[in-house]
């Protein structure tokens, strides 16, 4: 296929016809390829391939240089090889690209490590309370015991005759304090017990909330306001353990100093949501950070720090979720909390399933608390399309008019620059706590990034 004449390699006319045609179509076709693939891509994927890209379409020009001489024309420089030019320049993009690349890996394992070590602390805290559970049934049966013991002289002591006004205080501040002791041993009890579910049964949670108002709150329930409660919803439990959850969660608000509170349910496709807003004192970031904590407690007199961790580990028994927010961290001078329970939406078979939620999209480039955004949305079983940045969009998410965007203030600002059809909202941490959701027009919701933001507004509600 070469001859050579007069010191000069040249080909022959098979070699033109065959060999050189596949040569250039293959170099063609793999170029195609790599510019189809980059359309599919994400940022970072798309940034190395897009390096390849130029390293291979320089070696292809240098070699098609090459071929040029082969054929014996003028239009290549007059070079003994132009390929190695290409290869040098492959490898010079390809090691840039290789070197980006591992500074992207390093990055990652390094916020890997550092989840990790937060995941371990966490694993820690469950490993001691675990022990404590374990422990527990026993330690407060004897507490109970000698409690009783001491309780019962007390009582005597109390309405003794011979005891002097001087006396009867503090015998009187004896038999408080045995009692606090008590209702410690039980609440530790049942945070040893929270998880523990012998059988689950069907109950109309509508009906198990109003009887816990009436039975618990009767001189307080024009206080109450029921929102979505005129149907039956129901979730499967225990309904003594749930009458606890409800229970403690009221006097909680009460105990808040709340004047009003609003309980509502919203049935989504796998889940059933219900809210409870208060319109109490709130909490400052610190208190929300650790209102589930065992033991933490902002009653430094009278709280045990033990009842919404009971309340936590009994929802999350019956397969369900529990998340807090402060309204005062809204710009409003509101102030006061909302709790977001789950409870599963069994199926058939009562298999839970979640719903991929393919026209919401969440770009989570620069969102401060990612982890509680997402968390938001896996509370309500919903998983939207995550992106990194703009330009991992498809084309045909940003024509649709049905497409809900979520992202930071920035990042909605931009696309509203160059979408303006487009629905979105921005997620900001609020005076560095919480999280306040605006939408890009008027008539969208502006409040706190909650479970029941994510439910109605999603299209997801079906109250």
């Amino acid at each position: 296929m070469f001859v050579q004449e007069e010191g000069f390699v040249g080909t022959k006319a098979l070699y033109q016809v065959t060999v050189a045609p596949y040569i250039i179509l293959s170099i063609l076709y793999i170029n195609y390829l790599i510019v189809h693939k980059l359309r599919h891509l994400s940022a970072s994927e798309r940034k190395s391939l897009f390096f390849h890209l130029i390293g291979f379409l320089l070696l292809s020009i240098c070699g098609i240089m090459d071929l040029l001489i082969l054929f014996g024309t003028d239009l290549a420089l007059n070079l003994p090889s132009h390929t190695i030019f290409g290869v040098i320049g492959l490898s010079a993009i390809l090691s840039y690209s290789f070197a980006d690349r591992l500074i992207i890996i390093i990055n990652e394992r390094e916020n890997s490590f550092a989840k990790l070590q937060m995941a371990y602390k966490k694993l820690e805290e469950a490993r001691s309370l675990s022990e404590l559970g374990k422990s527990s049934a026993i330690i407060n049966h004897e507490v109970r015991n000698y409690a009783t013991v001491i309780l019962g002289f007390a009582e005597l002591l109390k309405y003794n005759t011979a005891l002097n006004d001087g006396l009867r205080p503090i015998v009187e501040k004896i038999i408080m304090s045995i009692n606090r002791l008590a209702e410690f041993s039980n609440e530790m009890l049942d945070l040893s017990k929270a998880k523990i579910l012998k059988e689950k049964k069907p109950l109309n949670i509508c009906e198990l909330i109003r009887h816990c108002v009436h039975d618990y709150f009767p001189n307080r329930i024009d206080s109450f306001a029921f929102i979505n409660m005129d149907q039956d919803t129901t979730v499967y439990g225990d309904r003594k353990k749930l009458e606890h959850v409800f229970l403690n969660m009221f006097r909680n608000s009460f105990e808040a100093q709340a004047t009003r509170v609003v309980v509502k349910i919203i049935n989504a496709p796998f889940v059933k949501l219900i809210t409870i807003e208060d319109d109490g004192v709130g909490c400052n970031f610190e208190n929300l950070k650790n209102i589930f904590n065992a033991f933490y407690t902002s009653q430094k007199k009278t709280g045990t720090g033990l009842g919404l961790s009971i309340a936590r580990s009994i929802i999350e028994g019956h397969g369900g979720h529990i998340n807090v927010a402060s309204k005062n961290f809204l710009p409003h001078n509101e102030h006061g909390l909302i709790f977001s329970i789950t409870f599963p939406a069994y199926q058939e078979a009562e298999q839970e399933i979640d719903f991929k939620d393919s026209s919401t999209v969440l770009i989570k480039k620069n969102i401060d608390y990612l982890e509680a955004v997402v968390k938001t949305f896996r509370n309500v079983r919903i998983m939207p399309d995550i992106i990194q940045d703009i330009s991992d969009f498809r084309p045909e998410q940003l024509s649709s008019s049905n497409v809900t965007i979520i992202g930071n203030p920035d990042t909605i600002r931009e696309i509203n620059e160059r979408y303006s059809d487009c629905c979105c909202f921005s997620v900001a941490s609020s005076e560095g706590s919480g999280l306040y959701v605006e939408g890009n027009r008027d008539g969208l919701y502006n409040g706190i990034f909650c479970e029941e933001f994510v439910v109605s507004h999603m299209g997801m509600a079906n109250s």
